[in-house]
């Protein structure tokens, strides 16, 4: 991995594609002021957040029951053939 080479080249203008397996995955491209983020206090939310209920303090009793609610409607989402195949289970492929 060659990363700081990378960022160097992005330094001096050149966009660098970074590629997984010959593949491109991503882009590092130089930085110019005018794509500084804003902090987030400065951030806006957004009138599609406003339907979300208000939660107090930490959220993460919320999120766990909300990803358990949608794993039980569609438990086969977002998982992998990894995720189902029981540890130390043997594939038969051809």
């Amino acid at each position: 991995m060659h990363t700081g080479e990378w960022v160097r080249r992005a330094a001096r203008g050149e966009g660098v594609v970074i590629t997984e397996r010959g593949r491109p995955v991503a882009s590092l491209i130089p930085f110019e002021e005018g794509h500084a983020a804003r902090s987030f206090r400065e951030r806006h939310v957004l009138p599609e957040f406003d339907s979300l209920p208000e939660i107090s303090g930490d959220a993460t009793a919320y999120v766990s029951e909300d990803r358990d609610r949608r794993f039980a409607a569609a438990p086969h989402v977002g998982m992998t053939a990894r995720d189902v195949i029981e540890p130390g289970a043997v594939l038969d492929t051809p």
